[in-house]
């Protein structure tokens, strides 16, 4: 899905082209409880069973079906995406470089520092910060923001793109995911309710800017031939760092609070320390390629 959206975006811009993804994405995040929220509301109160939980998931198969109608209609439309990229430009490389690899070791290292929203929403529960009923209404929050963050920063990452003249140019906007990625532990592991629903807001905004800059960025950082390997690293990579960030932090935050906070933020240092590496080979990649 990413290697051919990286295909269709490239006339309108990689990052405005995940950015509208992203937001269908998280429109569809929306619509899918409210339908299950829907059928168990029309079906009466009291306490739901296995059947109705069944029955509340056998509707799942509209959207399913409807997922596989517009995929056939996409193959037919456009049965070779590569066709929708411009012409291959000069010097530019048939291999994965040097840059897609720094990226990929940035990437990791700002995930691996990403505290997961269950554990926030366990902090909220367990010690009592909001109620039962806000902690998935605060993810609908997060949810929201991630929408409206995607659209932001596509057009950032696109904007950065065409000033810098440079097909990577983009990635420059990755500053701001370490900082604010490190905010977010010490606003959520309190025991204000406010400080809990900012650092909400502040997840949904990493998280649009993970699922839209850093997808754009692999489109930008290889060629047509290694995209879709290149995106296989890349999410293997994402998910290898979610699953070791989330396990760790789950074990620091029964032993500290503190430690754990002050441990993301020391990740989130070394991941920002790497987008300066980043930035370097960046500038350099341009330059050849100017040259």
């Amino acid at each position: 899905k990413d290697t051919i959206i990286s295909s269709a975006a490239k006339n309108i811009g990689t990052g405005k082209g995940f950015a509208i993804q992203e937001v269908l994405d998280q429109f569809g995040a929306l619509i899918g409880p409210l339908i299950f929220a829907g059928y168990f509301a029309l079906t009466g109160g009291g306490t739901k069973g296995a059947v109705d939980y069944r029955h509340a998931y056998g509707l799942f198969w509209i959207p399913y079906a409807l997922v596989m109608i517009f995929v056939i209609i996409a193959y037919l439309k456009f049965p070779d995406p590569t066709k929708l990229e411009p012409l291959k430009k000069p010097n530019e490389p048939d291999k994965i470089t040097k840059l897609f690899w720094v990226y990929n070791i940035f990437s990791f290292a700002t995930v691996l520092g990403f505290v997961n929203y269950a554990l926030m929403g366990f902090h909220f529960k367990s010690n009592n910060i909001v109620s039962d009923t806000m902690i998935p209404i605060l993810y609908a929050v997060a949810m929201i923001t991630d929408a409206f963050s995607a659209v932001v920063m596509g057009h950032w990452y696109d904007a950065l793109k065409k000033k810098t003249g440079h097909h990577a140019g983009g990635l420059l906007t990755l500053a701001s995911i370490p900082v604010m990625s490190a905010l977010i532990p010490f606003l959520a592991f309190t025991n204000n309710a406010w400080l809990a629903f900012t650092s909400a807001i502040l997840w949904g905004v990493v998280m649009g800017a993970h699922e839209t800059v850093m997808k754009a960025g692999i489109a930008d950082t290889t060629p047509m031939k290694k995209r879709g390997t290149g995106y296989g690293i890349f999410n293997f990579n994402y998910g290898l760092a979610m699953l070791a960030g989330g396990w760790l932090a789950g074990m620091i935050y029964e032993v500290s609070l503190p430690a754990l906070c002050w441990g993301i933020a020391g990740v989130q240092v070394i991941a920002f320390c790497l987008f300066l590496y980043l930035e370097k080979e960046i500038k350099t990649a341009g330059t050849a390629i100017n040259n």
